[in-house]
Formats: C-alpha cells, structure tokens, sequence
C-alpha cells in the first residue's frame, strides 16, 4: 500500500486521510505540557474531561499552583484514587476555567469533546461565555477560528469524527501563539 505525506502530517493510506499529531504531542512533551500515560501518548482515544482539563493548566504553566492549591470544589462525583485530581479541579473552577456540568457535577472520566477544550482554551484567553464573548454550546466554533488557534479546515477535520487526544494535542500546541482578548501575552 502506498502511504502519500501530506501537509501538518497528514498521510493517505489506501485511500483513507490519516493525520498524525505525534508532532504536537512530542513538542508539548518536551516543554513538560503533554506527559502521556502509562502506556503512551494514546493519541487515538478520547480524553476525559479531566484529562483535557490537566491538559490545559499544564499549558498555562499553572500546574505547580494547581497542585499547592488548597480550596475545595463543589463536585460531589469526582471519586478517584489519583488525589490530585480534586486540586486540578478545585484550582480550575477557583480561575474560572471550568463550571463543571452541573453544579455539583464535574464528570471526570466521561469523554471530553472538542466543545470543551474549546471552551477551556477561550477561558484562559480571556474570554468569557458569561460576558458574551461566545457561547460555550453553539458559537465556540465560530470562536476558536476567529481568535487563530484552528483554521476551518481544521476545525472542520475535527468536528467530521471523534474528538482524540492527538487533536487535544494539535489544538493546544496552536493555542500556545495566541494573544489573549486584553492583547497583554501569549
């Protein structure tokens, strides 16, 4: 079978597009952005909302607050043995970077989706769905384009299949050049 490199790593292995965002996961790894699991990067499943949420604070460069963080959240469903998780959260929601899905609700290991990465990144932006900035459920893809963290094409290659961790990797890489709404940084 042929295999034709195309752009952003992109491949055409007989006849079906597969793009390969091992780049974007290697290079967030050596700035200690994107660590992986146990068994790999597994940029072929499906975040959980925790993880995409980790995924983010490390981007900012606020783990090392997030794990000092002492405040509590008021999600009664996050019960898992990894004890950090309840830092990572209580720190995102203290920032405002999540509401979780309810409001005693956070769903930690259910699948994230693009719309929320989306949403998490617009929120360290500086954009607010409060203030109108965007809508979290409906305009987050207008959004997300309109402020260059994708192109439409890539947004559109996203929003055609399932969310993966390589596109979590992809879109949080792309994030990192992005001036926030106050034009203060990066």
């Amino acid at each position: 079978t042929a295999v034709i490199q195309l752009r952003d790593g992109a491949a055409v292995n007989g006849g079906t597009p597969v793009v390969s965002y091992e780049k974007y996961a290697k290079a967030l790894n050596t700035m200690n952005l994107f660590r992986g699991t146990d068994i790999g990067y597994e940029l072929e499943r499906t975040p959980t909302r925790l993880e995409t949420l980790v995924i983010l604070i490390r981007m900012l460069g606020e783990e090392q607050q997030a794990l000092a963080y002492t405040g509590k959240h008021p999600f009664t469903d996050v019960k898992t043995p990894w004890a950090d998780a309840n830092k990572y959260i209580a720190y995102a929601v203290a920032k405002g970077y999540t509401n979780g899905i309810s409001a005693t609700e956070f769903a930690p290991n259910a699948e994230a989706n693009a719309s929320t990465l989306y949403t998490f990144i617009l929120r360290a932006l500086g954009y607010s769905d409060r203030a109108g900035d965007f809508a979290w459920n409906s305009t987050d893809r207008t959004k997300i384009v309109e402020v260059g963290v994708l192109t439409q094409a890539q947004l559109d290659t996203i929003q055609r299949g399932n969310f993966l961790r390589g596109h979590a990797a992809m879109i949080c890489y792309q994030a990192m050049p992005v001036v926030t709404k106050d034009g203060s940084q990066t």
